[in-house]
């Protein structure tokens, strides 16, 4: 099986890229959801060779940005995967955001292109007005107003070659911040961090993987780095409907991958008679928090499957933690529920007290810092010394432990902590201990200032539309009667229909915050 190899990395991640779909000409490298349409690595490398001529056409040199905004098809791969041949940098937004969500980010970048799916045409025609520079609007499917992808694709060419970059350090793709806690920046990976990983990509033994990521998302690059790198087959989801999750079973998937809530949506609705559950051999999460009473029911849900709970974030291009295929972190895995695995021997680590910096050992919650190839490079045009210590340690802005076998477990954002009295105050304990109470569908601990005491835990629910029915007050007596006096609900309990979510899934705590404080809900 052909893989990257050191000579590939060398010449950056758009030749690398190249030359194993060539390699893999005759393989099956994606297959539609849908409509079941399949295309080799040889008819995908053409598409995206014709791409990288019309940019190269369009005047675009290395260096300037393009922008996906779309949700999942044959074709969305292909501009960014033709930005790498040509060494233009694509930083794409989530076609569910808001216009002005969209206007804050792509003024970050200035994209030269913006390749939009049907369903977004509507939203980048107002984001349009709004852009600092005018580009040029390219549509996947057909669009009066704008320019379609197929009409905007050149035929490849026998003399193109993909550029090699001057330096690995470049900058060869851009990443949002999720904006959970605050604005969303604009992270930046090079050729380097891109490829720093690849001895350690899951895909030995394994024919097919399949996500719901758009380009918006980390998950969606590193999705695509495993499949060329192992010439594996991807398979192509438009989109996850929460309200029937079972449809995604009716391919054999070797690996799925998933966000907590779509993983948790299989537990609200029963299996439909016939679903063959020996389709999916590994469901992978990560990107929220889960407790170990939900990874429990998946793992009973899903008997042949094996469930895995995972650690990523866009600084990073991978995860830093060991995948569970590899190693024995299976076992481990499997003694710990909502373990994230064992530390890569690559990378370089360590917790720190978040008030001393003091280095902790096994059981002590700390911030994780680390230092890896693997790290991204800066903040594109922003001061980015905020994200690393006087070290240059990168600090994850995850709380975490570790314990006597190496096992890591994420316990929480730093910046979702608060403070009550000269207490610590970490949000997962609480909202693990709201999520046993059977009326509660969705739970989520704020701290709201205080005169004297700092902040006082409030806790915002969602519950469940068919369960018993339970008031403000039935909720702190049973948060009181669970909890060490310094996690009691002092600020109460907000009913809502729905809690805020992030285009990424999570919860916006910095909206939610926002809405109590100056709206009361």
């Amino acid at each position: 099986m052909p893989e990257a190899t050191p000579a590939l990395q060398s010449r950056g991640v758009g030749y690398t890229y190249y030359q194993l779909m060539e390699r893999n000409r005759n393989k099956i490298a994606q297959v539609d959801a849908l409509t079941g349409e399949e295309q080799t690595y040889g008819e995908l490398l053409q598409r995206c060779i014709g791409a990288a001529i019309a940019m190269e056409t369009e005047g675009l040199k290395p260096g300037d940005f393009i922008s996906i905004c779309s949700l999942n098809h044959l074709d969305v791969c292909v501009p960014y995967l033709a930005s790498l041949f040509t060494g233009v940098i694509c930083a794409s937004v989530e076609p569910t955001m808001l216009a002005q969500e969209m206007v804050y980010l792509l003024n970050q970048v200035g994209p030269k292109i913006i390749f939009v799916g049907q369903e977004a045409v509507d939203t980048i025609r107002n984001v349009v007005d709004d852009l600092q520079t005018k580009p040029l609007v390219v549509v996947f499917g057909t669009c009066g107003t704008y320019t379609s992808f197929s009409e905007f694709i050149h035929r490849p060419t026998k003399g193109f070659a993909p550029r090699v970059p001057m330096d690995l350090n470049e900058t060869a793709l851009v990443l949002f911040s999720s904006g959970t806690t605050g604005r969303p920046k604009a992270i930046c990976h090079s050729h380097k961090s891109m490829l720093a990983d690849y001895q350690y990509i899951m895909g030995k033994g394994l024919s097919s993987l399949a996500g719901f990521a758009t380009p918006y998302w980390v998950t969606f690059h590193v999705i695509q780095l495993v499949c060329i790198v192992h010439g594996l087959r991807k398979i192509v989801y438009h989109r996850f409907d929460v309200s029937n999750p079972w449809r995604n079973f009716d391919f054999k998937i070797d690996v799925l991958c998933l966000n907590p809530l779509q993983a948790l949506s299989f537990l609200d609705h029963e299996p439909p008679d016939g679903v063959n559950f020996q389709n999916v051999t590994y469901m992978a999460f990560g990107g929220n928090d889960i407790s170990k009473e939900q990874v429990l029911r998946l793992r009973e849900r899903f008997p042949l499957t094996k469930v895995l709970n995972m650690y990523g974030q866009s600084e990073l291009f991978g995860s830093p933690f060991m995948y569970p295929l590899h190693t024995n972190s299976w076992e481990l895995t499997m003694k710990y529920p909502t373990c994230v695995g064992i530390m890569k021997d690559t990378v370089s680590w360590k917790v720190v007290d978040i008030e001393t910096g003091q280095t902790l050992g096994p059981n002590q919650q700390g911030e994780l810092l680390v230092k890896a190839e693997q790290q991204f490079k800066s903040y594109h045009n922003r001061d980015s010394s905020e994200a690393f210590d006087h070290e240059g340690w990168l600090k994850t802005g995850d709380l975490v432990y570790y314990n006597e076998e190496m096992c890591f477990f994420v316990v929480n954002r730093i910046k979702e902590s608060f403070k009550y009295q000269a207490h610590h105050i970490i949000p997962t304990e609480i909202e693990h201990v709201l999520l046993t109470h059977p009326a509660i569908a969705k739970a989520v601990v704020l701290g709201l200032p205080h005169e004297t005491e700092n902040n006082h835990p409030m806790a915002v629910i969602q519950l469940h539309p068919k369960g018993p029915r339970v008031s403000e007050e039935e909720i702190v007596r049973y948060v009181e009667e669970r909890v060490a006096d310094k996690n009691r609900l002092r600020a109460g309990v907000k009913f809502v229909s729905n809690i805020p979510l992030t285009v990424t899934d999570k919860v916006n705590r910095f909206k939610l915050r926002e809405m109590i404080i100056n709206y009361g809900i």
